[in-house]
């Protein structure tokens, strides 16, 4: 076996608030422990033995020194393989037709982030979500500009963009409680956030609450059954909604629980504010309600080409196994 140079990239060290040293020494610093190398893949293959994967939270936390991976297990583990090598996300500006159906989904927060999504439902039922706001810290009436496709600059400098689809909703649905008339006025008696929305100019419907496991199982049951060819897409500009659903987690067990209980099926309540906004949209139109239109032509190559146009996919991906 040839000599292989440590990974000092693998050490790291910082200073914390209180002036403390923190030193964090990684298992791939060690020459034999390495993935980059092939002893050190076969000490990772065996490593892994006790752990149910890579992505395992136990693993992550334990091993990869990623002391907020104990929440369960991954609602979608294979999260990061599909930002990769899949089609579920799309770039540049999405092609729309005359048919095309744009709807609107909100999740209400201040101190926490509240979230605003646009999705389209095409004639043949692909779904997409084209673009999204999320910010926390945001007066109501600053939202309702964005909303209505207006440029917001707050007092703390922050700026986000207006709605670029202002206006071409068919409806706006969002969170349920928003509809109590729990908000204090100064004159007269109390009145709900979707009140005082509307006295913005900005209209929602009332959505449901709840139902994670059933959508998260819409997700990779079918519409993310395939993800070279998907039925639900997102742009990549989504960042924030993408970044939710590849942190989502099961609630867990602790080892004493496992003995009389099964894995629960509860989401953990963190993170997960343009994952309920699209909930409040994906529960309105319910997996099964559209389908796609099968081609009743020969699949020649127009046909291929228009099909590529219409899905927004914008080139196959073969998954490189070097990297």
């Amino acid at each position: 076996m040839s000599e292989i140079e440590p990974n000092y990239d693998a050490l790291t060290m910082r200073i914390t608030s209180g002036n403390l040293p923190v030193m964090r020494l990684h298992y791939a610093a060690h020459a034999l422990s390495n993935p980059k190398h092939e002893e050190g893949m076969a000490w990772l293959m065996k490593a892994l033995s006790g752990y149910k994967g890579i992505e395992d939270p136990d693993w992550l936390k334990e091993m990869e020194i990623m002391y907020s991976a104990g929440g369960g297990a991954k609602i979608f583990p294979n999260w990061q393989d599909w930002l990769r090598d899949s089609n579920i996300f799309i770039d540049g500006v999405a092609e729309m037709t005359h048919s095309t159906s744009l709807y609107g989904s909100y999740d209400h927060g201040y101190a926490n982030p509240a979230c605003y999504l646009v999705h389209a439902i095409e004639p043949d039922g692909m779904r997409r979500t084209l673009w999204e706001f999320y910010g926390d810290g945001v007066p109501l009436s600053d939202i309702s500009r964005i909303i209505k496709g207006e440029r917001v600059t707050l007092h703390d400098g922050r700026t986000f963009e207006g709605n670029p689809y202002a206006g071409k909703e068919k409806f706006k649905i969002t969170d349920p409680s928003i509809f109590r008339d729990d908000q204090v006025m100064e004159r007269g008696p109390n009145k709900s956030i979707a009140y005082l929305f509307t006295r913005e100019g900005v209209h929602f419907l009332a959505g449901s609450k709840g139902d994670d496991a059933t959508v998260a199982g819409w997700l990779t049951g079918t519409l993310w059954a395939d993800p070279a060819q998907p039925e639900y897409q997102i742009h990549r500009s989504c960042t924030n909604l993408i970044w939710e659903l590849g942190r989502l987690q099961r609630k867990k067990l602790t080892a004493i629980q496992r003995r009389t209980r099964n894995d629960p099926e509860d989401m953990v309540d963190k993170d997960n504010h343009a994952w309920d906004a699209l909930k409040y949209w994906l529960k309105r139109f319910p997996v099964g309600s559209t389908t796609h239109v099968k081609p009743t032509q020969e699949a020649d190559f127009t046909w291929w080409r228009d099909l590529k146009k219409k899905s927004g996919v914008a080139k196959s991906y073969v998954r490189d196994f070097a990297r």
